[in-house]
């Protein structure tokens, strides 16, 4: 599965790149990586990532991080680390290019319940899990995350019918306590419809009115 997943960047990279690649994509804490790693990554991702929706998405992260408008958090249906290794970039290439050996963690990544976040980052949450063990040779709880991976229809229904694991958990706490932002998801999804419904359920028996007003951004 991870081969799969993996497939298009590898085949887009040299040898060396792709061992960077690896490494970024499984890193915890950035300032523990190298420099020649994080410029082979950079360069990787101009050359491969600089279209894509994480690209914008992660500067915009920083941006509002740097200005006290930090998110509260990120929740990603996605099982890999794309835009939490591109935040991490370029929090990264501003301290290669300032020679600074002040380098700031500014993502927590949690993909299993027992996980917390540190005071000051923005907690990643990986909802349905993350394929990352088999990119590293890392003894990390945090990185074999495979038993919480969802992709079939009956994985999905199974969580999204339970308000108690910290999945849903997590999603219902930052749907009731802050705005939030969908990006790339899609509404149809029954798992996010399940969730969503709850919501509106529970804003209607405490403020007796509708909270769920939305705008939709084409």
């Amino acid at each position: 599965m991870s081969d799969e997943l993996y497939l298009n960047i590898k085949s887009y990279t040299s040898k060396e790149e792709w061992i960077s690649v690896k490494t970024i994509f499984t890193t915890i804490k950035a300032n523990r990586t190298s420099n020649n790693d994080w410029k082979n990554f950079i360069n990787v991702r101009e050359r491969l990532f600089k279209n894509t929706s994480a690209y914008g998405l992660s500067k915009i992260i920083i941006e509002s991080y740097d200005k006290g408008l930090a998110p509260s958090a990120i929740l990603s249906f996605n099982a890999e680390p794309l835009l939490f290794s591109l935040i991490n970039s370029f929090e990264r290439e501003g301290n290669i290019k300032d020679n600074s050996n002040k380098i700031r963690d500014l993502v927590d990544l949690i993909t299993i319940s027992i996980a917390s976040a540190t005071k000051g980052r923005i907690p990643y949450y990986f909802c349905h899990g993350a394929l990352l063990s088999e990119l590293t040779s890392k003894d990390d709880k945090r990185l074999k995350s495979t038993s919480k991976l969802v992709f079939s229809e009956s994985s999905y229904l199974q969580i999204a019918n339970t308000s108690f694991c910290w999945q849903s958990v997590n999603f219902l706490n930052m749907c009731a306590k802050t705005s939030v932002i969908f990006v790339g998801v899609s509404l149809s999804d029954p798992n996010m419809r399940k969730w969503l419904s709850w919501i509106q359920h529970e804003s209607l028996l405490i403020f007796k009115k509708e909270q769920t007003a939305h705008n939709t951004f084409g």
